[in-house]
């Protein structure tokens, strides 16, 4: 369907036990780049992956970004224990094709951040394919400080997190963590991408920072 340019309301929120069946389709209509962007191999999620992706085994903290009812992101967190007696986490994030390039990535990874201080991480660590020049660009955008590795098959970001509640990293979109919150998309085309169905969630609209 074709639509002028314009604005359209998202929501963030955790999943729940009745989105697996809609995380399984998404996670199935990723196109095979996206897949090898986000899991290093052309793979598709086993169903005790999806368990994990959903939230539902280990200490990950998992997001899901929702439009019109459909999931079109996913984001987690898998917090580890470093020398010191500090928390680091691993930072997970795909968005479906045809909404890559809206903001979407760069508002989950907003969320992960609010959650992560809430939980007493002190850093954030990303692995990116070299070829994934987009998410590289949204990071350096973003964290100038960042600590970068390159080897020849990934660039591994890693970011010291502020200590204190009143610093904030790319402006966290909600003072509550646990909370749904509501974002608003910007369109750069005039064709509205495809969407699959899933649960929509509430929350309180925040508006959204894009990536220079």
């Amino acid at each position: 369907m074709d639509r002028a340019p314009g604005r359209m309301n998202a929501t963030i929120r955790g999943p729940d036990s009745a989105d697996l069946a809609s995380l399984t389709g998404f996670f199935a209509g990723l196109s095979l780049r996206t897949r090898v962007q986000r899991f290093f191999a052309p793979i598709t999620p086993t169903s005790a992956a999806l368990r994990r992706l959903s939230g539902g085994a280990g200490n990950a903290d998992v997001l899901i970004a929702i439009q019109d009812g459909a999931i079109i992101g996913h984001a987690m967190a898998a917090d580890r224990a470093v020398p010191g007696g500090d928390t680091m986490t691993d930072f997970g994030v795909v968005v479906t094709d045809a909404w890559q390039g809206q903001g979407v990535g760069s508002a989950l990874v907003r969320a992960l951040i609010t959650r992560a201080q809430a939980r007493g991480v002190t850093s954030v660590t990303m692995d990116v394919l070299p070829s994934n020049h987009r998410v590289l660009a949204m990071i350096a955008s973003h964290w100038t400080a960042g600590r970068t590795d390159r080897s020849a098959d990934c660039v591994t970001v890693r970011v010291q997190l502020p200590r204190h509640q009143q610093e904030r990293l790319m402006q966290p979109p909600a003072s509550n963590p646990a909370a749904a919150t509501e974002i608003s998309l910007t369109f750069a085309s005039r064709r509205m991408p495809a969407t699959q169905n899933a649960a929509p969630g509430a929350g309180s609209t925040t508006p959204l920072t894009r990536p220079s």
